[in-house]
C-alpha cells in the first residue's frame, strides 16, 4: 500500500484554498504520528478545531506541531459543533507557525482564571442544574476570553430571559 503522507504545509495550503473559496465541510487528518485532527469550515470560516483530545484553541496549539499526515475534506454541512474561535486568518497564521492566539509570545496561559471558571459554572448551574459542569468542560477550553465564554454558555439556555439573567449574574459576581 502506498504511503499518502504529505507535509503539513501541503495540508495547510489546501485548507487555506478551501477557506478562500468559501467551502463548507470538514477536514479529517491522520497525522504522521498516528493521531487524529479535525477542522470544520462554514462558508470558508474555520468554526471547529480538534486534535489530541483537545478542542478550540487548545487543539490549535497541538495542531501547530503536526509534521504531516494524510487528510480528506468532506464537503457539505458538518455535524461537528461550532466553537467561538478567532478569525480564520489568525488561525491559519498560527497553524503556519505564527504566534499562538490569545497569548503573548512564549505564553500559553489559560484565558480564564479559576475564579471566572467557578463563577461561570455556578451561575450556569442555577439554570441547568448539575449538567453545568459538563457544559463548562465542553465550552470553556475553547473560550478566548470571558466574553466568548459567556456567549458559548448562554447558547445552552432556552430563553432570552434566562440569557439576560445569566449574563447579569455572572457580571455581578465578577465585579
Amino acid at each position: 500500500m502506498a504511503d499518502n503522507t504529505v507535509p503539513f504545509a501541503e495540508i495547510l495550503s489546501d485548507l487555506r484554498r478551501l477557506s478562500e473559496t468559501g467551502a463548507t465541510g470538514a477536514m479529517f487528518i491522520a497525522t504522521s504520528d498516528n493521531r487524529s485532527a479535525q477542522l470544520a469550515l462554514d462558508k470558508g470560516r474555520i468554526v471547529y478545531l480538534y486534535h489530541a483530545g483537545r478542542v478550540g484553541l487548545r487543539a490549535l496549539e497541538e495542531m501547530a506541531l503536526i509534521q504531516g499526515g494524510r487528510y480528506r475534506f468532506q464537503p457539505g454541512n458538518s455535524s461537528l459543533p461550532r466553537l467561538d474561535l478567532p478569525d480564520t486568518a489568525s488561525i491559519l497564521a498560527a497553524l503556519a507557525g505564527g504566534p499562538m492566539l490569545g497569548a503573548s509570545a512564549g505564553s500559553r496561559a489559560d484565558p480564564l482564571t479559576p475564579t471566572q471558571k467557578s463563577v461561570l459554572e455556578s451561575c450556569l448551574a442555577e439554570f441547568v442544574g448539575p449538567i453545568a459542569g459538563i457544559l463548562c468542560d465542553d465550552h470553556l477550553p475553547s473560550a478566548v476570553d470571558l466574553d466568548s465564554a459567556i456567549k458559548a454558555l448562554e447558547r445552552e439556555l432556552p430563553s432570552e430571559v434566562q440569557v439576560q439573567q445569566f449574563q447579569n449574574m455572572v457580571r455581578s459576581k465578577l465585579r
